[in-house]
């Protein structure tokens, strides 16, 4: 997977694979066709239809295939630095917002 924090589009066509490591948490939603995920560590398979997602645990590595066209979306979960941040900037903003 990409190094940095957003999310990628993946277009996939028949016979494709798409391979990466998952070096933090991050999840995986098929928006188009169906894909197949493999893990490192998982002795199953998963398919996944489109509007499906998955959760990819940190530390392995994930094999993507696809049957026909897919498109699908990779997103690394928010580490807890990303979740603080986020969260502390909501409160102040909430702080600053006008009360009506």
């Amino acid at each position: 997977m990409p190094h940095d924090d957003t999310a990628t589009l993946v277009h996939l066509r028949d016979g494709d694979l798409f391979h990466g490591p998952t070096d933090r948490p991050a999840w995986i939603t098929v928006l188009r066709g169906r894909a197949w995920i493999t893990q490192a560590n998982d002795l199953d398979d998963h398919f996944l239809a489109a509007g499906q997602s998955m959760h990819l645990p940190a530390g392995g590595g994930v094999l993507v295939g696809v049957d026909g066209a897919a498109q699908i979306v990779l997103a690394k979960s928010p580490t807890r630095w990303e979740r603080l941040r986020r969260l502390t900037m909501d409160r102040m903003l909430r702080c600053l917002a006008p009360v009506p």
